[in-house]
């Protein structure tokens, strides 16, 4: 659901045009527009509202620009539906970016758009864009809507393969990768889990293979995790077996509200090992490039 994500996650991954509708618990039968009625509701959905209209000042995710993850402030403004989008965007609008039909499916007084603007804080050049729509219902009910973003989210998932593809490639993993990236987009949470799980699987066996281990010598899969604690990130390492028996219960036991809880964090800790790995090879690249300078210039100034 919309409200247990931050707004780096709903921009991250949440797939355009996704709905959610929240029924309220006060009697509205005969006028929602009455005072009495609308203060309630705005009680009742008060919460909702902070959450989305009023975000964290900065959040994180990958600059496509920086080819990293950064540090993006946050701005936030609102304006009413209809003349937000039917004078600003053109009804034949083909970018693929911003669904106008999305406003004729509904009706109500309350309507409008909350736009967000993600600034890099390398460089202010480094713009992206989110529009997210909220409107109250004649009945009450308060409908969210994802309707459009700027880059979509295949751009910003796909540079996570790129990023770590000659890692992932080592495991035989990017195409399982760019696999969990498209089920990602596409809000297909069973299959994120089955990938991720793959993903865990292959480097949990390579680490095996290379340390001359056997998964078959193990009773459980988190006891060959647990015999190779020191391959793999000491920060997560002990979440590891967790992980791995919550992306199984996400293949086969929890429904998809359930997994929608969790999986965001389980698939944040795959990029930490793939994030440690990345750094030892950079930083490990580094000092021999480092070293290669200093004995140059040592023995040039003997």
């Amino acid at each position: 659901m919309i409200e247990e994500k931050t707004i780096q996650e709903i921009f991250t991954n949440r797939p355009i045009y996704s709905f959610d509708k929240f029924e309220n618990t006060i009697e509205t039968k005969n006028n929602i527009h009455d005072y009495g009625n609308i203060t309630s509701l705005k009680k009742e959905y008060h919460g909702i509202f902070e959450k989305l209209l009023t975000p964290p000042s900065k959040v994180r995710f990958m600059c496509l620009e920086c080819k990293k993850e950064q540090t993006f402030n946050v701005f936030i403004k609102t304006s009413p539906a209809n003349e937000r989008y039917y004078n600003v965007f053109p009804k034949n609008n083909t970018n693929g970016k911003i669904n106008l039909n999305i406003l004729n499916e509904l009706d109500s007084d309350f309507d409008i758009i909350a736009e967000y603007t993600f600034t890099c804080t390398l460089s202010n050049d480094h713009i992206y864009k989110m529009w997210i729509r909220i409107k109250l219902n004649s009945d009450g009910t308060l409908i969210f809507a994802k309707i459009g973003q700027d880059p979509v989210n295949n751009e910003l998932l796909s540079s996570y393969s790129n990023t770590y593809s000659s890692i992932l490639k080592r495991y035989s993993a990017l195409a399982d990768y760019k696999n969990f990236e498209a089920s990602q987009s596409r809000n297909l949470l069973v299959g994120c889990c089955a990938y991720l799980r793959r993903i865990l699987e292959k480097i949990v066996l390579k680490k095996a293979a290379e340390s001359g281990l056997k998964k078959e010598d193990y009773n459980h899969f988190s006891n060959l995790i647990d015999a190779l604690k020191d391959k793999f990130s000491p920060e997560i390492v002990d979440l590891l077996p967790k992980i791995y028996s919550l992306l199984s219960k996400g293949i086969h036991e929890l429904e998809e509200n359930e997994i929608e809880v969790l999986y965001n964090d389980l698939s944040e800790i795959i990029l930490f090992q793939l994030d440690y790995e990345k750094e030892q090879i950079d930083r490990s690249k580094r000092l021999k490039e480092l070293r290669n300078s200093i004995n140059n210039n040592y023995n040039q100034n003997k």
